[in-house]
This record gives C-alpha cells, sequence and structure tokens, in this order.
C-alpha cells in the first residue's frame, strides 16, 4: 500500500513465529522493531471484542409460543446448554453458530443480558456477521459456521483472527 513516499506493510505476528523463533510478547516485538529503526504504525489485534464469543450447536428448535417470527433454541456451547430466542430466519438443527453468552459484550458495545422475549427467557445470543464486526452490510441471518468448527471452541480461533498484525511504514533509507 502506497501512503506517499513511504509504503505500507502488514505483518501477521503469527506468520513471524512460524519462520523466527523468538519469545517476544507483541508489545515487546513492537518496541524492539521500532528500537532497530522501523516505523511502526499500529499493532492491530484481528480478534478485538469478539474475544468471547465460542461456538455453539444447535440442537434443538421450538416454536415460541407468543410470536409468530420467532422460535427458542436449545444450543450446546460444549460445557452447558442454552435456551435462546431468535429471529433469525436461517436457523436450523445441528448448524454451528457464534455465541455471545450473559455478560458477553459485542463490539459495538451492547452487553448480553439475560432476557425475557415476549415471555419466553433467552440466555444469550446466537450472532451475525455485523453483530460481530466482521461485515458493514446488515447480514439475513446470524452466521453459520462450517462442520470443521467445534462447539465450545473460541471463535477468533475458528477463523484465525486470533493474531497481531504490525502495520510497518517502510521508509526509502
Amino acid at each position: 500500500i502506497s501512503k506517499g513516499w513511504c509504503l505500507l506493510m502488514r505483518v501477521s505476528y503469527k506468520w513471524l513465529k512460524e519462520y523466527i523463533d523468538f519469545t517476544y510478547s507483541p508489545d515487546e516485538l513492537e518496541h524492539i522493531l521500532t528500537m532497530a529503526g522501523m516505523e511502526v504504525d499500529e499493532v492491530e489485534y484481528l480478534g478485538a471484542g469478539i474475544e468471547d464469543i465460542i461456538i455453539g450447536e444447535i440442537l434443538k428448535i421450538s416454536e415460541h409460543p407468543n410470536a409468530d417470527k420467532l422460535v427458542i433454541c436449545e444450543v450446546d456451547t460444549g460445557d452447558e446448554v442454552l435456551t435462546i430466542v431468535t429471529g433469525a430466519p436461517n436457523v436450523f438443527e445441528g448448524a454451528l453458530v457464534p455465541v455471545a453468552r450473559v455478560g458477553v459484550k459485542l463490539p459495538d458495545g451492547m452487553e448480553i443480558k439475560k432476557a425475557k422475549l415476549r415471555g419466553e427467557p433467552s440466555y444469550g445470543m446466537m450472532c451475525s456477521t455485523d453483530e460481530l464486526g466482521l461485515s458493514e452490510e446488515r447480514a439475513s441471518g446470524i452466521m453459520i459456521l462450517g462442520e470443521d468448527a467445534r462447539k465450545g471452541m473460541k471463535l477468533i480461533e475458528y477463523l484465525n483472527l486470533d493474531d497481531h498484525v504490525f502495520k510497518l511504514d517502510l521508509t526509502p533509507n
């Protein structure tokens, strides 16, 4: 990426660790690179804001007794089964989905709380890509993950977002 008279380069922390044996944290590496004369413009954590999102499997879907457009899902997160009410049109039994449990904050600052939706308790939220900050466009339903996802796994691990990216300014000298 050209930025006037210098070039901006993005380097993955995990990628560097594959090729170079070092024990520095991302903050320590940023300092070392700066002291070596490289201009570190920014260090970005790719999974920021979604660290606590886990993968759940929808076990059972029931009709909501008081709403036509809502359903009640039993979602297995690996260590517990949550009851979650949703209006997402694309849910199906066996789907692997991102789940925000009660107490989790989403990237937009919304904190997930126990709620009653049309009289039925809900103990979390199944998330869409835009709710997770992974897309700017409004999603038409929740994010459905591939069959290789494992319930209880952190979403950032599944999507390989548990990484830091160094944005380096490369100058002509």
